[in-house]
């Protein structure tokens, strides 16, 4: 699985599927399709995820920043939305 390959799944979740783990690794992802599918993990209607694995792909440094914005926008996402 490659970034155009995330297209679809990103669209689903900006949809609202509902996903509590999503698994990725080993895969052929940069950096360009790790954002596309945060963009669409905080435009989730109804957040529900709570395990992302991008382990084992070609992801360079935005990782760890996008690591710590989903944990930022989880615990924000938890104390304030229904």
């Amino acid at each position: 699985m490659d970034d155009s390959d995330l297209q679809p799944l990103c669209e689903a979740l900006k949809a609202g599927l509902p996903l509590s783990m999503l698994k990725l690794a080993a895969n052929r992802i940069s950096d360009g399709g790790v954002a596309s599918l945060v963009e669409a993990i905080l435009k989730m209607k109804s957040p529900t995820l709570g395990v992302l694995d991008l382990s084992n792909n070609r992801v360079c440094a935005i990782l760890g920043l996008i690591s710590t914005t989903l944990k930022v926008f989880r615990c924000v996402s938890e104390t304030f939305l229904p």
